[in-house]
């Protein structure tokens, strides 16, 4: 079931981002349009993702920060 969730909301984000692509090249943008509403729809969404990623993490009680770990070499 939630594989199917998964492929649905994919396929209607790829729906929704031809259709705006689509509406901006026919204005006075033109073609390079297509390439900024891709990097907007991207955009959403990582934003999206990460507000998924704080809110899981607040509701399991723990820190709601994004760590990064660094790489320590070998001695």
């Amino acid at each position: 079931m939630a594989s199917s969730i998964n492929i649905g909301v994919f396929n209607l984000g790829n729906a929704v981002a031809a259709w705006l692509a689509g509406a901006t090249i026919t204005t006075s943008l033109g073609l390079t349009s297509a390439g900024l509403v891709g990097g907007l729809m991207t955009s959403l969404g990582l934003v999206l993702a990460i507000v998924a990623v704080v809110l899981r993490r607040k509701a399991q009680g723990t820190q709601a920060t994004i760590s990064v770990v660094e790489h320590q070499p070998a001695q």
